[in-house]
């Protein structure tokens, strides 16, 4: 496979059926030889979401706390925007910019743990990377958690479903976590009649409760748009349980943030959840720079 920084042809590959299962390049390997993961602009408002907050965090905290940063689903640590060809940095090796004390990476993918091991290779004092399924993490990384830590958890599966409520309880019990979850909100709950039992139990995990699926039976019919309201503020609820704030509808808005594509489409959520004010605040501050990000992307050639 060739090796290279920017991929001229990106946009008109074919991606789904060049792209690896574990959502890697499947023609490309990055120029350092490790692969990198095939997606779109949206992993760049992500990345955006991630370097900013981690700013004001740090910025923030740093006199006051041990700082972790978790990046659970990690992938190889780069990827190649098919929007413009262009091999870009993900989240996980955007926080290296930054004085945690401690960093954290997991992926369950082997390929993608090799990647990030080595592209990580010349920070190893303060980083520890894991090669497990991030809803059994819980007990490898609680060492690093303890009395005067504050941790900054990104966590973006590929499916929603692939995250456990109980993971984000289990990790956040008794410790001060703010999360930031790609709420990723797809067709699936339009196809909710064809689920099978494995598929909807797997939800009522991601929930922490199977009230999801009366309120998708309730807009079944209706706009997409107030389906993804209402579950969110399911999810909202469900976090609130766990000692989480839970926005009023007047500052909903600063804790969540809808992303469209270019079709105007809604793909996901991005939330922030946090135990303190603060930490709504800072995410009220990184909006415009999400924002921009999504302004970017729309902007007409």
């Amino acid at each position: 496979m060739e090796k290279t920084d920017y991929i001229e042809e990106c946009s008109q590959c074919g991606y789904r059926k060049l792209r690896n299962k574990n959502g890697n390049c499947g023609r490309y390997l990055a120029h350092d030889g490790f692969p990198a993961k095939c997606t779109s602009f949206w992993a760049g408002i992500k990345r955006k979401a991630v370097d900013v907050y981690s700013g004001i965090f740090v910025g923030s905290m740093k006199a006051k706390w041990t700082l972790n940063y978790l990046d659970l689903y990690a992938g190889p640590g780069k990827y190649f925007d098919r929007s413009t060809g262009q091999l870009l940095d993900s989240s996980a090796l955007i926080a290296l910019k930054y004085d945690y004390n401690r960093i954290i990476l997991n992926d369950l993918d082997n390929e993608n743990y090799d990647a990030l091991f080595f592209r990580t290779n010349d920070d190893k004092d303060r980083i520890s990377i894991f090669n497990v399924d991030a809803n059994k993490i819980e007990s490898e990384i609680a060492k690093y958690m303890g009395t005067g830590t504050l941790s900054f958890c990104f966590l973006d599966p590929s499916n929603m479903n692939d995250l456990s409520f109980e993971t984000v309880k289990a990790i956040s019990k008794g410790r001060r976590v703010d999360f930031l979850i790609n709420f990723a909100f797809g067709m699936d709950f339009r196809r909710f009649k064809h689920m099978s039992e494995r598929k909807l139990s797997s939800y009522d995990g991601f929930f922490g409760t199977n009230r999801w699926r009366a309120i998708v039976q309730k807009f079944e019919n209706g706009d997409i748009q107030s389906l993804g309201k209402a579950i969110l503020d399911l999810y909202f609820d469900q976090l609130e349980s766990i000692d989480y704030l839970r926005p009023n509808d007047s500052i909903m808005h600063l804790t969540s943030y809808r992303v469209h594509n270019s079709k105007k489409t809604l793909l996901y959520y991005l939330i922030l959840a946090s135990k303190h004010s603060r930490g709504n605040e800072f995410f009220a501050k990184i909006r415009p720079y999400v924002e921009q990000q999504q302004e970017l992307f729309n902007r007409p050639n």
